[in-house]
């Protein structure tokens, strides 16, 4: 049976001669098995990436940022002793470069689409992985360089794209060969049935690696094993910039990680689960700064049997409440809010809402806030019969698998009690996975310190 490692490398394992030999450490301590490498953009490229598109639109001068780039990239290929390697990259650089700029030409022009920002997002990994996998072939690997835009087939919907899993299974085995080839992929992109270029939501590498695992794991021919390379051990109980404490959770289910990836959790990107657990392959999340280190997350099928696994936030959200003008119960509310916010393109986060349908209070991001009051409050229905407001909050998601025991909430409101910290709202799951709380945004430290303390400390 083959054993294939996927394995996803962040922007920051290419920013030094010393982050590139721990890549080259790290596949040799793995030369054993059939190796995917998916890399994501160097640290920061993408948002300037997104910088550049958006100043070209505005016909606002971008080119000492296109210098820059080039510049940051260069850096790197210089690196290459290989005269024949640093001339392949240089190349592949310069005409990466040349089609970026053709697309800010087009972009000053006719302005910014969807399109063509994802177009010009896609250019940070594929420049990232070409020279890692120059490096590799100076080095005397036996690698192949794809870009997943010729890989991955998606939606059409451009930044933020999800897979068609049959044409791309069909098309990952077609092009991987699992002969002892290491393949250097780009993370983040894709390709939609019109040939355009997608990407698959900021974070979105992890996403790929999961996406090839779901494609090649076969057993028993095939067993696949994704490692996220991160600049943290793990996942931890809480942000250690919160919590002093924080624990590593060594192992926990594929619900538990999606919970904690929607709410807060920057280490993980939020779809990245799916294709993993439809097949039960197991991921696992080390430290790129420690790669030796005998302690990292793994997320599968078993969990450890703790009241609490962890702690996620979102600092910034926005409290929509659609209260009634009368006294008497109207039904059909949530149907019709939900009705609106899709229509919209307004993603709810939670919902609270009194039986009587009189008050209903649910979230949307921090952007969305005013948009939302504004589509409630032009509806026919909720112009006559409700007052709206909008309250920007902090957001807690308690992430477990025990959360519906008795007690567990009795003690959440005891621990906030320590210092008077106010719910605002409060939602639950019938399976128990997720306690979603809305607190004043000011206090929302002191309150996950409370939390963590009470639980898990």
């Amino acid at each position: 049976m083959n054993n294939v490692y996927v394995m996803k490398f962040g922007g920051s394992c290419l920013t030094s001669p010393n982050s590139i030999n721990t890549v080259i450490k790290i596949i040799d301590q793995y030369q054993d098995n059939e190796l995917i490498l998916v890399l994501s953009a160097m640290s920061g490229m993408t948002d300037l990436l997104i910088k550049i598109a958006k100043m070209a639109d505005q016909k606002t001068e971008y080119h000492d940022l296109i210098r820059k780039i080039k510049a940051e990239h260069i850096k790197l290929i210089e690196l290459i002793t290989n005269p024949i390697y640093l001339e392949m990259a240089e190349n592949y650089l310069n005409s990466q470069i040349n089609s970026l700029e053709e697309m800010l030409n087009e972009i000053e022009i006719f302005g910014l689409t969807p399109y063509k920002l994802d177009f010009v997002m896609s250019k940070g990994e594929k420049l990232s992985t070409y020279i890692l996998y120059c490096f590799l072939q100076t080095k005397g690997y036996k690698t192949k360089f794809l870009s997943a835009d010729k890989l991955i087939f998606t939606d059409n919907v451009y930044q933020n794209a999800l897979p068609i899993m049959d044409a791309t299974r069909n098309l990952v085995n077609d092009k991987i060969k699992l002969d002892g080839t290491i393949y250097c992929i780009t993370g983040f992109i894709g390709r939609n049935i019109e040939g355009h270029t997608t990407t698959l939501g900021r974070g979105g590498s992890d996403f790929t690696a999961t996406i090839i695992s779901n494609c090649l794991h076969n057993p028993p021919k095939v067993k696949s094993k994704v490692i996220l390379w991160k600049d943290v051990p793990g996942l931890l109980t809480a942000h250690p910039n919160i919590v002093s404490n924080a624990r590593l959770v060594k192992r926990l289910s594929y619900n538990e990680a999606k919970e904690l990836a929607y709410f807060g959790s920057k280490i993980l990107h939020p779809k990245c689960i799916i294709p993993i657990q439809e097949k039960n392959i197991q991921l696992e999340i080390k430290n790129f700064k420690d790669p030796s280190s005998s302690e990292w997350t793994v997320i599968g099928n078993e969990a450890l049997k703790s009241e609490i696994t962890g702690i996620s936030i979102i600092p910034k959200v926005c409290m929509v409440t659609a209260l009634s003008t009368g006294t008497v119960q109207i039904p059909g509310v949530l149907a019709k809010l939900f009705a609106l916010m899709g229509k919209n393109s307004i993603n709810v986060m939670m919902v609270s809402q009194s039986s009587s349908e009189i008050n209903t209070t649910f979230t949307v991001s921090e952007g969305d806030g005013i948009k939302a009051k504004k589509v409630i409050e032009e509806s026919e229905f909720f112009k006559k019969w409700f007052k709206v407001s909008v309250q920007e909050v902090g957001m807690i998601a308690i992430i477990g698998l025990n959360l519906s025991k008795p007690k567990i909430i009795g003690r959440i409101f005891n621990a906030l009690g320590e210092k008077e910290i106010p719910v605002l709202a409060i939602a639950q799951g019938s399976y128990g996975l997720n306690i979603s709380i809305l607190i004043p945004s000011k206090d929302l430290n002191d309150a996950v310190y409370l939390i963590h303390k009470e639980f898990i400390s």
